[in-house]
């Protein structure tokens, strides 16, 4: 009885410290989602957890559910080369430290709405992504991306994203291209 007090009393303190927990996507009941629900979910996921750059462990295995098994490998040799790179240049700012990767802009995203499909297969969809972001007291910027998605089995994944944004520094090309010039 005292040890299950003292679990809930832990876990209700953890969550104290959460910011708005936004429920995961459940892997063994994926075939209903479709692939425009998934990458919602995906995006209001992004909307509620604050980071730049490459995604950490504990954010990338949040994220895991919604992604293709190559995307998230290419995320986690990303993660594997930005540590080696920490230790080898103590002095240098390594690849993918900050800025939004999954999206066209480095300051990220505050509204994300899914669209219909462009593109369709049987096994992948292209996804247009409409896409903003306000600072306070400034003009919202608007663009829209592409998020490839991949049937895997029964479930949607993200296997890439394309970035649309037009202006002089968005990033050209995809989020795979992206992690694949780090080897370069």
């Amino acid at each position: 009885m005292k040890f299950s007090v003292i679990i809930t009393a832990i876990l209700l303190l953890l969550l104290m410290g959460c910011k708005h927990v936004v429920p995961s996507l459940p892997v063994s009941h994926c075939e209903v989602f479709s692939a425009r629900e998934v990458a919602q979910q995906f995006y209001n996921l992004r909307l509620n957890v604050d980071d730049g750059g490459l995604p950490d462990e504990q954010q990338l295995q949040m994220y895991r559910p919604y992604f293709s098994a190559a995307l998230y490998h290419a995320l986690q040799q990303a993660q594997k080369e930005q540590w080696a790179n920490r230790v080898a240049y103590p002095d240098d700012k390594p690849d993918f430290i900050d800025g939004d990767l999954f999206s066209s802009l480095f300051e990220g995203i505050s509204q994300a709405q899914v669209q219909e499909a462009l593109t369709k297969t049987s096994y992948t969809l292209i996804l247009p992504v409409r896409l903003s972001y306000q600072q306070k007291g400034s003009e919202a910027a608007h663009w829209q991306d592409s998020v490839v998605m991949l049937k895997s089995g029964q479930c949607w994944k993200i296997d890439d994203i394309h970035y649309g944004g037009n202006w002089d520094f968005a990033p050209r090309g995809s989020l795979r291209a992206l992690l694949a010039k780090r080897d370069d």
